[in-house]
């Protein structure tokens, strides 16, 4: 390799020295250079959405201490004397799940077990979500498997009237 530099003119020697530094600051460009970028990118974007999420938390935090201060507690929207089935059965009309449901079964007056099939998850939480905050309605145990479809789901619901005993 030397003899062959060696024979090179000086003018093609400095060419190919010209042409091997261009080659290196290419090279560390792509190799080094632009992943490190394109990964600051990256970081600086999960970082954005995570401060755009924490200020979300701290607003609802708010908002929830507020509720609480008012005193609007989770029992405050349960209508006096309705029973947990008819309540189960106002809000999954309401949320447009009662065609899901294909049974439900009373256990006392503090637990209902609800069968549900093909629900939408989504709306499933968000219903049980809904009847916690608004009734004080908590899902004491839950069996939930996948459906035929995706985003549906087949659900087993023990749902309990808070202060009411456990299954």
């Amino acid at each position: 390799m030397r003899a062959w530099l060696e024979r090179l003119a000086p003018r093609e020697r400095l060419a190919l020295l010209l042409g091997a530094i261009a080659l290196s600051l290419v090279l560390a460009y792509a190799l080094l250079w632009r992943p490190v970028v394109a990964r600051h990118a990256r970081l600086a974007q999960v970082v954005a959405e995570q401060d755009a999420l924490l200020a979300w938390m701290q607003k609802t935090a708010g908002a929830i201490d507020a509720l609480r201060a008012r005193g609007a507690g989770p029992k405050a929207a349960l209508a006096e004397g309705q029973s947990l089935l008819g309540l189960v059965d106002a809000t999954t009309r309401a949320a447009g799940l009662a065609g899901q449901v294909s049974r439900v079964q009373p256990e006392g007056a503090d637990i209902v077990r609800v069968w549900m099939d093909r629900v939408p998850f989504d709306r499933l939480i968000g219903w049980l979500v809904r009847l916690e905050a608004d009734a004080g309605v908590q899902a004491d145990s839950a069996n939930v498997e996948a459906g035929e479809r995706p985003g549906e789901v087949n659900a087993r619901l023990s749902l309990k009237r808070a202060g009411g005993a456990t299954s």
